[in-house]
C-alpha cells in the first residue's frame, strides 16, 4: 500500500498558533460559564416546580 500526500503542509507561524492557543482557551472557558449559568437555571427552575413558586 502507498500513500500519497496530494497537499504540503505548511508549518504553522507563530502568531497562528498562538491565535488557535488564545480561541482554544476562549472557547473552554465560555463554556464552562454556560454550562455553570444553565445548570443554575435548571436548579433554580427544579426548585421553584418543587415549591409551587412562578419565575
Amino acid at each position: 500500500m502507498v500513500i500519497e500526500f496530494m497537499e504540503e503542509v505548511l508549518p504553522k507561524s507563530y502568531e497562528a498558533e498562538l491565535v488557535e492557543d488564545v480561541m482554544s482557551v476562549m472557547s473552554s472557558l465560555s463554556a464552562k460559564m454556560y454550562g455553570k449559568r444553565s445548570a443554575q437555571r435548571r436548579k433554580e427552575l427544579r426548585s421553584a416546580f418543587h415549591t409551587g413558586e412562578n419565575l
